[in-house]
């Protein structure tokens, strides 16, 4: 395939999604088992880069579903937006009506639900309730920490701080330390949690919806939108509170 093989733009998960589209029950014979793992193999550069748009590479998994549906179902896991006409739920209902798909949305990764104090897995510092709204990991233990609910969106989920009720927020440009200040969850407010890749037992990377990338430490301690990559997250602990 040769960029110039399609109008609609020169990335590869843009040329591999048009010959994909549409995904009807019609459509799903056509997406051959060799032929998924060639064009998956062929994107798997952008399908790895989280500033790619997630409309496309939703796309591409529910064909991949066809050759690896366990995969295409982990993958899918990790996206946050799924383009016009499709969602998340159907997503996951064509990856699991796949041959072979026995279980592979009940493996698939889900953010954490409940109350827990943030811990920098590197620092072993929280974040601290003298800092906010800003979320700076600078308290030594749990008495000077600010408490967090984990709450559910589909495919991600929401942060709001307890004492003030005010949830995370993450703007586009992953200049700004994340800020518990919104009184409403919308796009910015929106956060993938899942175990970080290579990371120890209970060490969760956060993935901001706002911009697709991942939450590191800044020099103060800020915790900051700015990983362009999963290895770039620092890692955090979620301690119940």
């Amino acid at each position: 395939m040769d960029p110039n093989d399609s109008f609609w733009g020169n990335q590869k998960i843009q040329i591999v999604a048009i010959q994909v589209l549409p995904v009807t029950p019609i459509n799903e014979y056509m997406y051959d088992p060799a032929w998924a793992q060639a064009i998956y193999d062929y994107t798997q550069e952008e399908l790895n880069n989280s500033t790619y748009d997630d409309a496309w590479k939703s796309v591409i998994y529910l064909a991949y579903s066809q050759a690896n549906p366990s995969l295409a179902a982990q993958r899918s896991a990790a996206l946050t937006s799924w383009g016009s006409g499709n969602s998340y739920s159907n997503q996951m209902y064509f990856l699991s009506t796949r041959p072979n798909a026995t279980g592979v949305c009940a493996t698939a990764p889900a953010n954490p639900l409940g109350t827990f104090y943030i811990q920098s897995a590197i620092t072993g510092k929280y974040i601290a309730t003298a800092s906010l709204p800003n979320l700076v990991a600078a308290a030594s233990s749990t008495a000077q920490a600010a408490r967090f609910s984990f709450g559910f969106v589909p495919n991600a989920g929401t942060i709001q701080e307890v004492s003030t009720r005010q949830y995370v927020t993450a703007d586009q440009t992953g200049t700004y330390t994340l800020s518990a200040g919104r009184a409403v969850a919308s796009a910015w407010e929106i956060f993938v949690v899942r175990s970080k890749v290579g990371g120890a037992s209970g060490v969760y990377s956060i993935l901001a919806a706002s911009n697709r990338e991942y939450v590191v430490l800044g020099s103060d301690g800020g915790l900051v939108n700015s990983g362009l990559v999963e290895k770039d997250s620092v890692g955090f602990r979620l301690v119940p509170a």
